[in-house]
């Protein structure tokens, strides 16, 4: 079949997917991280250590892990437009309610609320890419919908921390919650699934299989016989560690300027949003390597690996010189490499699910290393809170993270190695998956 020339039309729709799926994506990270915007100032309000504000933040997190099994399965079931739409007023009113809130066990249960309405978001995403985007051309794509969620915390601290400063935290969670809300809206009225948006037969032709296919919506057996396949337990293990370490710097940057090397919290600002100019750099990048070496004749599910493996020991190698250094702009520097190489691997991955799982099951195959990357995330917090308390520093912390980096990318090397099959044996890529013997 060829693949080549689209037209104009068709480039514009797809386009238009993937900004809308950008822009959700960037709202969702704006919100999770005002959070690492307002630590200090959380902290003094409601009297916390170390150890409760990494408990606060895991809240998030661990309620986004358990969400992302369920709302993968319902996206393959009903579709993005309906069910990202009704989420991103769902989160933004929970992160406006966080501002609101009286007591830390109210901001506890607002930051869980916020955890499980964003679970849809990243799945919702890769669905998305995969009606609207042929198998040898979703790299750069996935490099967009990626790069915005490191474009939000590179833009929004300089301008979250103006608002905090001027007004306090509070105002800041609630200003962000309604900017939300108004996005909802948009997204429900611009965006539209491929089988809505009256396409011909030619230009379908160019979107490839996944576009086309139709059939029954997926089931609840259909969903539990992926965990047969040890690709789905590669990818989960090996998500764990990429979120680990990503949250890490999600969570603690600020507050580990401004411990470490004693930055005032006006400075850390601004200081904090450049090393994820650096992932926004890393998320296209890979993402169009990726697209290169497909068009190299490497196989699909290669193509994809290699920038996820590779980013994930290079992130981790970078987290470990962040700890030795001993200056702010030398570890500024060795986090912006952190961050460029984890967004390597983070599109890798996100195009490698794409091309590893059967094509009615994208979202619901996507949720499930998503949650084990947030697993890693609800751990990564609490456990970098405690050694801070313990340390006074956040060297064993950082060191910790790294080992976790290194010891989780070899589930992706060793595990990843075939594409899940359909239920009927059809694959694009091989024909048979390594199934778990029962």
């Amino acid at each position: 079949m060829n693949i080549d020339g689209p037209s104009r039309r068709l480039k514009r729709l797809q386009w238009t997917a993937s900004a809308l799926c950008a822009a959700s994506i960037t709202i969702n990270y704006i919100d999770r991280g005002t959070i690492a915007i307002a630590n200090l100032d959380i902290r003094h309000t409601f009297g916390l250590d170390a150890t409760a504000m990494g408990a606060l933040i895991s809240a998030w997190s661990f309620a986004y892990a358990l969400s992302q099994l369920p709302s993968g399965f319902l996206i393959d079931r009903v579709g993005a437009r309906w069910l990202l739409g009704a989420a991103l007023f769902l989160w933004s009113a929970a992160q406006a309610a966080g501002g609101m809130a009286l007591s830390f066990t109210q901001l506890l249960m607002s930051r869980a609320a916020l955890g499980v309405t964003e679970a849809p978001a990243y799945p919702s995403a890769a669905r998305v890419t995969s009606q609207w985007y042929h198998p040898r051309s979703r790299g750069l794509p996935t490099g967009v919908y990626t790069g915005s969620s490191v474009l939000a915390p590179a833009v929004a601290p300089p301008i979250l921390t103006a608002l905090m400063l001027a007004f306090g935290w509070r105002v800041m969670f609630i200003a962000v919650g309604g900017c939300g809300i108004v996005a909802s809206v948009l997204w429900v009225m611009l965006y539209r699934d491929v089988r809505d948006a009256a396409l011909p037969a030619a230009e379908l032709a160019h979107l490839g299989p996944d576009a086309t296919r139709r059939g029954p919506p997926m089931t609840l057996r259909q969903w539990a016989r992926l965990f047969r396949f040890r690709t789905i337990w590669g990818l989960i293990l090996g998500s764990f560690g990429l979120g680990y370490v990503f949250w890490m710097y999600f969570g603690w940057l600020p507050a580990f300027l401004e411990m470490q090397y004693h930055i005032s919290i006006a400075r850390t600002g601004f200081l904090s949003a450049l090393p994820w100019i650096g992932g926004v750099a890393g998320a296209l990048l890979g993402g169009y390597f990726s697209d290169v070496l497909a068009r190299r004749g490497f196989d699909a599910m290669a193509c994809r690996k290699i920038p996820t493996v590779g980013g994930l020991i290079a992130m981790a190698l970078f987290t470990a010189a962040a700890a030795m250094v001993n200056s702010a702009p030398l570890a500024l520097c060795c986090i912006f490499l952190v961050v460029f190489s984890g967004m390597v691997s983070t599109t890798g991955l996100w195009s490698l699910v794409t091309v590893a799982t059967p094509k009615n099951s994208v979202a619901s195959a996507a949720s499930i290393p998503n949650c084990g990357a947030y697993l890693g995330a609800t751990c990564s917090p609490i456990i970098t809170g405690l050694l801070v308390d313990l340390t006074g520093s956040f060297v064993a912390a950082l060191l910790t993270g790294a080992a976790v980096g290194l010891v989780c990318s070899g589930f992706y090397v060793f595990l990843v190695r075939q594409p899940v099959p359909d239920e009927d044996g059809d694959s694009e890529l091989l024909p048979q998956a390594e199934a778990i013997s029962p």
